[in-house]
């Protein structure tokens, strides 16, 4: 028989049932497409995937009788993906075409998200079944959900949403919730005196901690000026609050190079640089730093990095949730998915996703190869020459991959 164990867990941020976190998707349904290490790509949903010799046309046939979790059945038709400059049809219930308007080899890589529909809340071949919504008053903002077990053994799951992470340990420290996961080791270390909690600290791979530069800004046009904000930026204090990045992939992706490394913290030297470059041109040696209460130790850090050195630096750490983009940005940044990084850094994208406003002719041409090719040699070739590039322009800092906490109280 299915489990009577209710478990409650608090989750940090604003959910409509559109964009629902990863780790409930992933407990209710499944993707199209998943890459393995190797870097080939899998579906528990695609039997089969044709394309034409230029990479232009995919036809894709469904495995048979595949159900929905609510046992209604799964066809091609259901697979409602939108892109742009993408023509879809659906010859028949078990195939779908997708036909591009210029050649595309890694268009599975853009085949990743989760399968799941809103009304009714249904999705494949997961663990789970959405029964309930609850909603803040006055909105389509989430308040919670409730998620039935569809495998015996496992327990019932109740997500409670919270706009803050102090909301978060309020929650838990009512009883309001079973458990939580924070980047903050501040509410670890509370936690980790209580008899009846359990702290478990882990890495988050998903996103990095970055420093955005604006490369509208004359002095940080410089890439010596970059650099040197690099190197003085002490690595001990990174190291207490994640696992130290390098490059913009994720660890655990197949085409992440290890072999890149951070470039040298050499304070001393690093500031008779920028104290060089600000003599020059003391009027633009003024910045602004926005970021967000949790960078706050860090923001200041680096503005006294900037100011030991003649510079000046604002911190506003209300700029960041407002999405003002200024001279020097510092926050998260989630890794997109599909690694194809084009629209981040390719000069094309400069006046939509490109926030740096770079532009390099040989990043972009890594990125438009990489675009180019199915091999996954070349992939990975192309993929591992961007990262150094991009590493030595560095037009953003890669800071870490943040440590998170779970807290968990014990049954």
């Amino acid at each position: 028989m299915l489990t009577t164990d209710t478990h409650i867990i608090g989750i940090q941020g604003s959910y409509t049932p559109d964009n629902l976190p990863s780790r409930i998707l992933n407990n209710v349904t499944v993707p199209l497409f998943t890459q393995n290490q190797d870097g080939l790509y899998e579906s528990k949903l695609i039997q089969s995937v044709k394309h034409n010799a230029n990479f232009t046309r995919f036809d894709f046939t469904l495995f048979p009788n595949i159900i929905f979790t609510d046992g209604k059945p799964f066809t091609s038709k259901d697979i409602q993906l939108d892109f742009k400059d993408v023509k879809t049809t659906w010859p028949d219930n078990n195939h779908v075409v997708y036909e591009t308007t210029k050649s595309f080899p890694p268009f599975l890589a853009y085949l990743t998200k989760p399968i799941f529909t809103v009304n009714p809340f249904r999705g494949i071949k997961g663990d789970y079944l959405i029964t309930q919504a609850r909603f803040v008053s006055g909105g389509d903002r989430l308040e919670s959900l409730t998620l039935t077990p569809l495998v015996v053994g496992k327990p019932k799951l109740i997500y409670k949403f919270y706009r803050t992470d102090s909301e978060l340990v309020t929650a838990y420290k009512l009883q309001e919730i079973d458990e939580f996961t924070t980047t903050g080791s501040i509410a670890s270390d509370t936690f980790k005196k209580w008899s009846n909690t359990v702290v478990e600290e882990s890495s988050d791979y998903t996103k990095v901690a970055s420093l955005f530069f604006n490369l509208n800004q004359p002095l940080l046009k410089e890439k010596d000026v970059r650099l040197a904000i690099y190197g003085s930026i002490p690595v001990r204090t990174l190291q207490t609050m994640g696992n130290i990045a390098v490059s913009p992939l994720s660890p655990t992706s197949n085409l992440y190079d290890s072999t890149i490394p951070r470039i040298a913290e050499n304070p001393e030297v690093n500031k008779s640089i920028l104290r060089k470059f600000f003599t020059q041109a003391s009027d633009s040696a003024k910045f602004k730093l926005s970021t967000s209460f949790e960078f706050i130790n860090l923001a200041h850090a680096i503005q006294e990095v900037i100011q030991s050195a003649g510079g000046k630096v604002t911190v506003d750490v209300s700029g960041l949730q407002q999405g003002e983009l200024t001279d020097l940005t510092l926050g998260y940044w989630s890794i997109p998915p599909e690694v194809n990084q084009y629209f981040v850094w390719h000069s094309s994208q400069k006046s939509k996703s490109n926030i740096t406003q770079y532009s390099n002719q040989k990043v972009d041409k890594l990125l438009e190869d990489f675009r180019a090719t199915d091999s996954a040699t070349m992939q990975r070739e192309y993929m591992s020459d961007f990262q150094k590039k991009l590493v030595e322009e560095s037009p953003a800092i890669f800071l870490y991959y943040p440590h998170t906490f779970t807290i968990r109280r014990k049954k």
